[in-house]
């Protein structure tokens, strides 16, 4: 019940708080608790770290695999390198493999093996395309 006093009124309240009600009793001041404090940041940090942990271990698995195709790749096998090249392998190295385009020409082309981008399925359909990402050139054409 809020009233103003006037000046001569002997029944008015006064509203002013003193001390004693705003202070706690241990002397601290009454601040509310930070987000910080709050149960939703560890809810928030757990999800997080969860989704941190489930993407390291997918990244993993992808790396996996793919180093286990470029262990596995042997002469004869038909790629396509980073470039869009289409070729058949004639020569692998440790670090290196060597394409022929054509099978017509004696022309070859020596690339890093972080070259490789798909293996094409030897059992795959001919008229099939391999799984591809779209790249760069694909996307300008369309527009």
């Amino acid at each position: 019940m809020n009233a103003y006093a006037v000046e001569g009124d002997s029944t008015a309240v006064a509203t002013g708080t003193d001390a004693t009600t705003t202070q706690p009793a241990d002397g601290a001041e009454g601040a509310s608790p930070s987000f910080f404090d709050s149960p939703m940041m560890l809810v928030g940090l757990g999800a997080v770290w969860i989704y941190l942990i489930y993407s390291m271990r997918k990244n993993k698995k992808k790396q996996k695999a793919a180093k286990e195709k470029l262990n596995e790749l042997k002469k004869g096998n038909k790629i396509i390198t980073i470039g869009r090249i289409h070729g058949t392998i004639v020569k692998l190295t440790d670090d290196t493999f060597t394409i022929k385009p054509d099978n017509k020409s004696d022309f070859t082309l020596t690339f890093d093996r972080s070259a490789i981008m798909t293996v094409i399925d030897e059992n795959a359909k001919e008229g099939d395309k391999p799984e591809v990402e779209e790249g760069v050139a694909e996307k300008i054409e369309q527009k």
